[in-house]
Order: C-alpha cells, then structure tokens, then sequence
C-alpha cells in the first residue's frame, strides 16, 4: 500500500476524506473503499490498495490498444489492475475491473520490475490497459518516472 496523491481530510471527526483522483470525488468513510475499489480511508489518510498490483499483463500488439499510429508493428508491454472509476455496461474487462482487491489474485510488479520487463522484451511502451489506469496514478507517475531515465 502507498498513501494516494490528491485527497483531502474532510472532517476529522466523523473520518471523511475527499478523493480528488478522478470527477467522481468520492466522500470515503474511515475503513472504507472509493467507487474504484482502489483507494481506502484508513485512519484518516487515504491508501492506494493496488499500487504494484497486477491483476494481469502480457506483451500486445500496439494495434490492439489501439494505437496503431505510436510505433506500429510493435509489441508493447500491457499492464492491468483491480478496480475502475466506470462502470461500462459494455466492459470486455468486467471481471477485473469491477473486482475488490481481495477478491483477486494480482502479483507485485514493482516499478523497477515493470520497466526491466518491458527492457527485456523490446518493448517501446508501457500501455496501462483493462481498466481506467488514473486508479492506480501514483503507480503510473513512478513507473514513467522510472522509464524516462532508462
């Protein structure tokens, strides 16, 4: 777990955080989890639950992501959470993203880890793909962090 950026303490008293992430701006309770799943009220400072949780990941035709403009003909390294900040009747990823953390087996891909995968497999580009990737922004921000200076 890694405290989340943007939030605020909206009473301490009653323990309600305001989550600034995303439009939704979710009211979150002590002990409680935003609309994503993704982010939880713990004692009054709100917790990115999937920070290094990968639900699942792959290398991907860029085409498929669909960014056949940015590098076409390559495979790009495909990373996936739990939790999303829609719920799409239409969503083909439904069964991770609309899952609670504890529900679903993930893996821990550190930053370091993600970049040195994608450096092994020739991959030009990280794409944070199967849900909305803000959820898990403080993941992203350190992950590109890290891959611009590889």
């Amino acid at each position: 777990m890694k405290e989340a950026l943007f939030y605020e303490l909206i009473d301490k008293d009653k323990g309600i955080i305001k989550c600034l992430l995303c439009p939704k701006e979710c009211l979150i309770k002590k002990d409680q989890v935003g609309f994503c799943r993704a982010r939880e009220n713990i004692n009054n400072q709100l917790y990115s639950l999937i920070y290094s949780k990968v639900s699942s990941y792959g290398m991907d035709h860029i085409e498929k992501k669909p960014f056949y403009h940015f590098c076409p003909g390559t495979m790009v390294l495909s990373l996936g959470t739990i939790g999303c900040n829609f719920a799409c009747l239409f969503c083909q990823n439904w069964t991770i993203s609309q899952a609670n953390i504890k529900d679903v087996q993930v893996e821990e891909l550190s930053p370091e880890k993600a970049i040195q995968l994608a450096l092994q497999n020739n991959s030009p580009a990280i794409c944070y793909t199967y849900s909305e990737p803000l959820i898990w922004y403080e993941y992203v921000l350190d992950t590109a962090r890290l891959a611009k200076k590889k």
